[in-house]
């Protein structure tokens, strides 16, 4: 019986990180989501929704035909490319791609929400390149599947294209039944020189799958409104880890939709991607045009330049599908760059002094929180409108845990149940909080993992952070409950919440997922997240309202399905390997707050 939660940390991802630049077979997606509706007036629009034929009823139909002549029609650039709608086209116009900076770009077209899975499609295009003389062109495929390493199939390959004559690309591609994402684009392989593109025709030839209905199952936040207030997941925008696309799928947000009011992004808000290691350093004064918070007392001359591209569409997003967000990270001593810690923000440099980095912390945090704040104010109107907490510091007792080559303690020493860091960054995103009147609406988290046997010291910690302060600035418990059927026992995890309840603050279960070991079975799964769940719904509905008024408000699963699931040996999650997969434990789920 083990006890500690596995050794990899949930938050812990491998070494390996997105990168900005892909080489000759990219890991990191174009930020721009192509739209797969076509924007202007293609001769046949893609179907909004999906459909299949059964087997022997099927009659040939055109998913697009189009020679551009009102609009790229869902086509974007892939990679540095650029398209735009020129004249010059085998009749009439036709789209330009310029500006390529590696082979692999190209003009692409996302087809994911649109294709029919499993059936085969004849896709056919034409192409011109006036380099003065023969290149290599291509027609090929990204296809992003759970639980392995995007492919590139070749829908035509390399073909030879003299200059200045049209040349046809045709093939045929018979689409998986299972994929998270799929795009179909035009490269050239052999250089980097401009093309046009036109008489795109895309027909499909035989029956696929029936379209997955993600409303066909029970909805969990409909099953647990009125006993809990937020039910999330854990999802991701672009990033290579674990197929990390969902949010650019409608179907995947669709299903979150119908299941979940909540959200908490497994990477993208984490300081590692925020102030990366490749972002560099800008000025104080190009910091302060760009809206970043400089605090008094900043005696540098630079700031690390802040990412927020992801962000900023991961939060269009959400508002587009009516989900709120726990934004989660601002402090740990994980997957935060060494160069946050030295001088000239230069991984090379000496570690800076504790009243350096205390400004540090303070520009970091105000500037974050400061731009998703109005950012959601120019979406909604009203600031903490999509982000309704904050984990601010993750993991503090177990700060020992494979930090990164240079982190929190390195600067500041191990400061014990006391440290003074870890108050401030309180202090600074309360005080943030109030700026924007919110500090009565959104909560300030605590978050940690094994709780259950670190309860006490959690406690110890968050009456420091609060003491003396103004208000209870941490208003929230993170439970992250990593757990396996056979640890901690029921007893012992009931106590963990019995001790956080009598605290006063939120609690939330915030990255569930149950373990299987050898020899046990998804029934036993299913029987201990039935067990988890009516332990949760017991403890909420008993407590002691006048101690605890809102009590647990929250429970999110950490991950979608076992097959992109950190764990995923072990069987840990409610749908096994896709969303049209619910397990035994979904059932479960489901019943505990039912029966």
């Amino acid at each position: 019986t083990p006890t500690v939660k596995p050794t990899a940390t949930p938050t812990v991802k491998p070494t390996a990180k997105p990168t900005v630049t892909p080489t000759a077979t990219p890991t990191v997606k174009p930020t721009a989501t192509p739209t797969v509706k076509p924007t202007a007036k293609p001769t046949v629009k893609p179907t909004a929704t999906p459909t299949a034929t059964p087997a022997g009823e099927f009659a040939e139909k055109t998913y697009l035909s189009t020679g551009f002549e009102d609009g790229t029609d869902g086509f974007t650039g892939r990679g540095a490319a650029k398209v735009a709608v020129v004249s010059g086209g085998r009749s009439g116009n036709c789209l330009s791609v310029t500006g390529r900076t590696s082979t692999w770009n190209g003009a692409e077209l996302n087809v994911t929400d649109s294709i029919v899975k499993g059936a085969t499609y004849s896709i056919s295009v034409w192409v011109k390149q006036t380099s003065d003389s023969d290149k290599t062109m291509k027609l090929s495929g990204n296809l992003a599947v759970s639980g392995q390493q995007d492919s590139y199939p070749a829908i035509k390959d390399n073909t030879t294209v003299p200059s200045g004559s049209w040349v046809e690309l045709k093939g045929i591609y018979t689409v998986p039944a299972s994929f998270t994402k799929l795009t179909f684009y035009v490269e050239g392989p052999s250089d980097t020189f401009d093309f046009l593109v036109d008489d795109v025709t895309i027909k499909q030839i035989s029956a696929g799958k029936e379209p997955y209905n993600p409303e066909s199952l029970t909805s969990i936040k409909a099953t647990y409104n009125g006993i809990f207030e937020r039910m999330g997941n854990v999802l991701s925008y672009n990033t290579s880890w674990n197929d990390g696309y969902q949010m650019q799928s409608d179907e995947t947000m669709k299903f979150v939709k119908h299941h979940y009011n909540s959200y908490t992004l497994e990477n993208e808000l984490k300081p590692a991607q925020i102030l990366s290691d490749w972002s560099g350093t800008i000025s104080v004064s190009e910091a302060k045009k760009l809206g970043y918070v400089i605090p008094d007392g900043y005696t540098e001359s630079t700031v690390g330049k802040l990412n927020f591209d992801s962000v900023d569409k991961i939060l269009e997003i959400a508002n587009q599908y009516g989900l709120q967000m726990r934004g989660h990270v601002m402090q740990w001593h994980q997957q935060t760059s060494t160069r946050f810690f030295k001088e000239g923000y230069s991984s090379n440099g000496a570690n800076v002094s504790k009243e350096v980095m205390d400004k540090r912390l303070e520009f970091y945090i105000r500037s974050v929180m400061k731009h998703v704040m109005d950012k959601e104010k120019s979406l909604t109107g009203k600031a903490g409108s999509l982000v309704y907490c904050w984990d601010i510091t993750n993991e503090y007792t177990h700060r020992t845990n494979d930090p990164a080559a240079t982190s929190w303690m390195d600067v500041y020493g191990n400061m014990g149940l006391k440290p003074t860091y870890v108050k401030k960054a309180y202090e600074i995103a309360y005080d943030e909080l109030k700026q924007y009147g919110l500090q009565e609406d959104v909560t300030l988290f605590y978050n940690d993992y094994n709780e259950y046997d670190v309860a006490d010291e959690i406690v110890e910690l968050i009456n420091y952070i609060n003491e003396g302060e103004e208000a209870k600035i941490c208003g929230g418990i993170g439970m992250q409950s990593h757990i396996t059927v056979n640890y901690p026992s029921l007893e012992k995890y009931g106590t963990a919440v019995d001790k956080f309840l009598a605290t006063g603050l939120q609690v939330q279960v915030t990255e569930l997922d149950i373990g299987i070991e050898d020899g046990q079975t998804e029934e036993d799964l299913a029987n201990h997240y039935s067990d988890i769940m009516k332990l949760l719904i017991s403890k909420q509905e008993n407590r002691d309202k006048s101690v605890n008024a809102r009590g647990i408000t929250g429970v999110t699963v950490w991950g979608l399905y076992d097959t992109i699931s950190w764990r995923k040996p072990t069987s840990c999650l409610l749908f096994g390997s896709g969303l049209d997969d619910p397990k035994a434990a979904f059932y479960s789920f489901i019943d505990a707050a039912t029966k």
